[in-house]
């Protein structure tokens, strides 16, 4: 069993943390750029000093061994850890050298790409305990956060696209009792239908009833 304990807090205002117009850098249409200006907060600093043993001291007493784990795909200009499941294999997406991104596998120390063919870009976001690896992508020539396709790879190394009828988005998860949820996200008409469309599950490649009235 995995167990892990975050402490988040907002970040503690300051004069000297801004956001203004740099005076140098343009863009292509010659117009300045935004800066980003940042340093943590005194408070936050000292924060993280008191807290963090005794966070640890919280694991430790639960029974618990502390493990850090560096996650980095070899090569990459960014590593991001999405999913991981009970035997520690991990899913995320990273940033080869030229700027693409590709999904990854973890698993037993060693790193496998995730590219959904002829994908723009790919982004493994779960696994669930039997292997199976859900995420999503994009085709050529869409760009932004919309449209985003979803995908099945399965244990095996079956690889199914996943396109929730009528949305724009479908966002697969790892979900609850190894099989993989679909959420559906934007209708065609830009409405955001997360609250009014239930989840499904999706077995053997197909996106199946409702989840709730099937363990209800």
């Amino acid at each position: 069993h995995l167990f892990g304990l975050i402490m988040q807090a907002e970040d503690a205002p300051q004069l000297t943390n801004m956001v203004d117009l740099d005076p140098t850098v343009k863009d292509v249409f010659g117009r300045p750029v935004a800066r980003v200006t940042y340093a943590n907060h005194h408070f936050e600093l000292e924060a993280r000093k008191f807290y963090l043993p005794r966070m640890h001291d919280v694991v430790e007493n639960a029974g618990g061994t502390l493990v850090f784990t560096t996650v980095d795909v070899p090569g990459a200009t960014l590593t991001n850890a999405q999913g991981i499941n009970r035997q520690g294999d991990i899913v995320g997406t990273y940033n080869d050298a030229a700027g693409q991104q590709r999904g990854f596998l973890r698993s037993g120390g060693q790193y496998r790409t995730i590219d959904f063919p002829n994908a723009r870009a790919t982004f493994a976001r779960g696994i669930n305990n039997s292997g199976d690896v859900v995420g999503t992508y994009q085709r050529q020539g869409e760009t932004g956060g919309v449209p985003q396709h979803g995908f099945l790879l399965t244990r095996r190394g079956g690889l199914l696209a996943v396109d929730y009828p009528g949305h724009l988005n479908t966002i697969p998860h790892s979900g609850r009792r190894n099989h993989p949820r679909v959420l559906p996200r934007q209708r065609h008409d830009g409405h955001d239908a997360r609250n009014d469309v239930p989840s499904r599950v999706l077995r053997d490649g197909h996106v199946d009833v409702d989840e709730q009235r099937r363990h209800a």
